[in-house]
């Protein structure tokens, strides 16, 4: 029988792991071996945990700047104790027989029976008016959808695009560091400011509606309110991260190369206990510069420099998260830059530096058409929560939108 041997990828997955506090008492000693024979992953580890500090401090700030606790003094509580008791007091019910109270309870309930079986046995169903349904906007991507905006830019690259959580907003993180925000319903200019003079790489919202964006190659991080008013900075980032995402808890999450995205940044890989763990995926992956996941979470989809796509079943082994081979969709030319699943989980969307986007059906891999063929490269694509609308943005600054009609 092998042994398997205890790599980087094991020792750091552990510091996570132990981190969090979910750590095995088994592997402790392996991890402690290891970090005594590996400077590297010593260096990863006080890393690590410089960055755990520094985010779990920063969450509270973040969360709470913009809502203030209102706080009583002794005299006030005691006044306002004073108060309800007294009313309370004033305003206490007429003392009413059981009895009474009963047969009161059982005449109303009568006669509001025989008034409902009346106006039911005298009213046609033609003469009822209608249920109204509030309309419901759909994007169907079974064919190129209909309504297609373009957004302009300022000339330097849009290099990533996300939708507020109730899908009101789009906003565009500019290489120049500029940040805009356009009105999804009519595509009207709503807001636009400087975040990082120096360039911003990503972007993100969180769940409560704020808007985070990461400077370019600086490590600083900007929280903001949709208007525009800074909340919070975070600077000196370990790591140099690339890009930045929230989990659905509000956790801050940071990715500093492609591969890293599989652990670090989507919410759904993050088991029941909270601790990230990795995907562990064969070496045909190559290396991957793009990734999605399903909805459901059951399927991991990574974009290849080569310009493949693959298809991961996720499946759990020996405690490991492990992507199983599915299939591979050929037909970019180039390496890949974006993927994007629709809510629905029935369509994938990718794009690649050849400058194509690419929507293809889900369930058998079948490439439906091509939404966009632009001389410019395709940087980000982004759903709104509901699917009602598609963004993406470009290289040269334009953003692309796609919004469904009324059903």
């Amino acid at each position: 029988m092998s042994i398997l041997r205890y790599t980087h990828a094991h020792a750091r997955r552990d510091l996570e792991m132990h981190a969090d506090g979910h750590l095995p008492a088994a592997r402790q000693s392996a991890l402690e071996t290891h970090l005594a024979a590996c400077p590297d992953c010593r260096a990863y580890q006080e890393e690590y945990l410089t960055l755990e500090k520094s985010l779990g401090q920063s969450l509270n700030d973040l969360f709470q700047t913009h809502l203030p606790p209102i706080e009583y003094t002794p005299a006030e509580n005691q006044t306002f104790a004073a108060e309800v008791k007294e009313t309370a007091h004033a305003l206490r019910p007429l003392q009413i027989p059981q009895w009474l109270n009963s047969l009161a309870w059982a005449t109303g309930l009568a006669l509001i029976m025989a008034g409902m079986a009346w106006i039911l046995s005298n009213t046609r169903l033609e003469d009822r008016p209608p249920l109204e349904e509030s309309p419901a906007l759909t994007l169907s991507l079974h064919a190129p959808p209909g309504e297609q905006f373009t957004l302009p830019g300022n000339g330097t690259p849009a290099n990533q695009i996300a939708f507020s959580p109730d899908g009101t907003l789009l906003a565009t993180a500019y290489d120049d560091g500029h940040v805009t925000l356009y009105q999804t319903a009519d595509q009207q200019l709503s807001l636009t400011f400087t975040a990082d003079p120096q360039g911003i790489n990503s972007l993100t919202f969180a769940p409560n509606g704020l808007l985070l964006t990461l400077g370019k190659n600086n490590g600083t991080l900007h929280v903001w309110q949709t208007d525009g008013t800074p909340l919070q900075t975070l600077t000196d980032l370990p790591g140099n991260p690339q890009r930045v995402g929230i989990s659905a808890t509000g956790e801050i999450q940071f990715l500093r190369r492609p591969n890293e995205l599989l652990p670090t940044v989507q919410p759904a890989w993050r088991t029941p206990r909270g601790e990230p763990t990795p995907i562990l995926l064969p070496p045909l992956a190559g290396e991957v510069v793009a990734t999605t996941l399903s909805p459901d979470g059951t399927l991991l989809v990574t974009g290849s420099k080569t310009g493949s796509i693959y298809f991961w079943q996720i499946t759990v082994e020996d405690g490991q998260r492990v992507g199983t081979p599915l299939r591979v969709l050929k037909g970019h030319t180039a390496p890949l830059t974006a993927l994007a699943f629709h809510p629905s989980g029935e369509w994938l969307v990718s794009a690649s530096q050849d400058g194509m986007i690419y929507v293809w059906r889900v369930e058998d891999g079948k490439q439906l058409y091509t939404l966009l063929d632009t001389p410019s490269i395709p940087l980000s694509l982004a759903f709104s929560p509901d699917g009602s609308a598609l963004a993406a943005s470009l290289e040269n600054g334009l953003v692309y939108l796609w919004r469904g009609g009324e059903e």
